[in-house]
């Protein structure tokens, strides 16, 4: 739908127009996502070059990044959009469900 509509503008000054709205609404769900990040919160994000998930806890949050120290102790500073909330299983949880999956296996 929106693609379809964007081959039909015909000018420079509307597509700039439209560029400047995409980066402010872009800043502004930047600016929303880092608000919902605290120091110490575990988080991830994926490497955009492999793949890999990164892990690790923050350390400190800037206005479009958020710094973060892996458990091996690399450190990386990271957009803000890129992170995503760690969420962890207790480990009584955790415990329950290997000794379910021993069972299932016997």
């Amino acid at each position: 739908m929106i693609d379809s509509e964007i081959w039909n503008i015909d000018t420079l000054d509307e597509i700039n127009r439209i560029s400047g709205i995409l980066h402010q609404r872009r800043d502004e769900l930047v600016r929303r996502m880092t608000m919902t990040i605290n120091v110490g919160a575990n988080v991830y994000f994926i490497h955009s070059k492999d793949g890999r998930k990164i892990c690790g806890t923050v350390t400190k949050i800037n206005q479009k990044t958020v710094k973060l120290l892996t458990d091996t102790g690399v450190r990386w500073t990271v957009s803000s959009s890129l992170i995503h909330p760690q969420v962890s299983q207790p480990k009584e949880n955790i415990a329950d469900n290997i000794q379910d999956a021993l069972k299932m296996m016997h």
